[in-house]
């Protein structure tokens, strides 16, 4: 009668599937990555080029936004403004290449 009136999340197999199901997830951890370490490898060069494209598309922006007003908030002359752009959308390119491809700037 007690068993009966027992909440399922005290009953035993409940418990026990569970330790089942967390010794697999544990077992899994282990073996997933010592197969896939080279996928692994690239992770740290890849979130890294992820921040500077980023950062790469702020500054366009910024940019782009100078030499549509020309207000010099960047204190630089249309010219060297518009080099400057140039440059960066070369290097978004690159980084862009190198986060889709490989092969460039860190990643394999």
């Amino acid at each position: 009668v007690v068993l009966r009136k027992q909440s399922y999340f005290f009953r035993i197999p409940l418990y026990a599937a569970f330790m089942a199901f967390l010794l697999g997830m544990c077992i899994f951890t282990i073996v997933f990555p010592s197969r896939h370490i080279n996928a692994l490898v690239d992770v740290g060069p890849t979130s890294n080029q992820g921040s500077r494209r980023m950062a790469l598309i702020r500054s366009c922006v910024h940019l782009t936004r100078e030499l549509v007003l020309q207000d010099n908030l960047s204190r630089m002359t249309p010219g060297e403004t518009a080099g400057t752009l140039r440059y960066l959308l070369q290097e978004l390119k690159d980084s862009d290449n190198a986060i889709r491809l490989g092969g460039n700037k860190g990643i394999r």
